[in-house]
């Protein structure tokens, strides 16, 4: 499978916020979303490193999108060459068509390049907690070669062998768990430019995809004006990320949804407890 790697620009606006969160990036691959402040006192939205895949994207464009082109599309920039077609389809992904949203709001997209799934390394975490002994775990499956044995990869559609890790941790929580499963996954990068970590947890997903910059920026402090939990366990991971140089993309996917790597990695977790 093929996908599109591009950076997303569109102005800070709760309204525009919650559709592209909910409507179009909810179960997308993505590394980060920031919001930046302007000399203006505006604030735009960036989403960087947005993995659209293109065998989703329709083949044939509507008469009614095509229109589009006439009234205002989004900036469009682009490091890679990229048809016609694959570009308003990507357009379409981000607006569903609405044309009253592309009058309205500001939208930029940089396409960056074409990556082929091969170029991407996956691995899916889970984490657990077990309330009768007040201990946490995690399991994580980390996808090695493609084999018609091996378990079918939803991010791809393909088969893949896999190497899994799971442990329990005394004095923890279910976030501890499902944290110290993104530091394990970080800690076994292989030698591809880009990772991609799959996980069911928005929490452990939103740490590094979104809320660190804000922490960051409040002296890692939450709107209460306090330290934010598992601060020592955030800035660890986030320094592995920071310190592999690799292009990390995250990937948020529905829990208990049959997704057989999800499964497993829910079922190391759980199972780490009898070790």
């Amino acid at each position: 499978m093929k996908f599109v790697a591009c950076n997303f620009f569109t102005n800070d606006n709760s309204i525009v916020e919650n559709y592209f969160d909910q409507k179009v990036f909810k179960e997308l691959a993505y590394a980060s979303k920031m919001k930046t402040k302007l000399p203006n006192g505006k604030i735009d939205l960036n989403y960087d490193y947005v993995l659209i895949p293109v065998e989703d994207l329709p083949k044939v464009l509507s008469e009614e999108f095509l229109l589009m082109q006439d009234i205002m599309l989004p900036r469009i920039y682009s490091e890679t060459q990229l048809s016609q077609e694959i570009i308003f389809s990507i357009i379409n992904k981000f607006v569903g068509g609405n044309r009253s949203m592309l009058e309205k709001i500001f939208l930029e997209i940089r396409f960056i390049k074409e990556i082929d799934d091969s170029e991407i390394e996956i691995t899916y975490s889970d984490g657990s907690f077990k309330k009768a002994t007040n201990e946490a775990s995690y399991g994580v499956t980390k996808l090695l070669a493609e084999s018609d044995s091996g378990l079918y990869d939803d991010f791809t559609g393909k088969k893949f062998l896999h190497q899994d890790f799971s442990e329990k941790i005394a004095d923890g929580t279910n976030n501890i768990g499902e944290l110290t499963g993104l530091k394990i996954a970080v800690q076994n990068f292989g030698d591809k430019e880009y990772q991609l970590i799959v996980s069911d947890s928005e929490y452990s997903i939103k740490c590094f995809r979104e809320w660190y910059y804000a922490w960051r920026d409040n002296n890692f402090r939450n709107y209460a004006k306090k330290e934010i939990a598992n601060k020592k366990l955030v800035l660890e991971i986030f320094k592995s990320i920071t310190d592999s140089k690799k292009k990390v993309v995250f990937k948020w996917i529905k829990g208990h949804n049959k997704s057989p790597f999800n499964e497993l990695c829910d079922e190391l977790a759980k199972n780490a407890f009898d070790k």
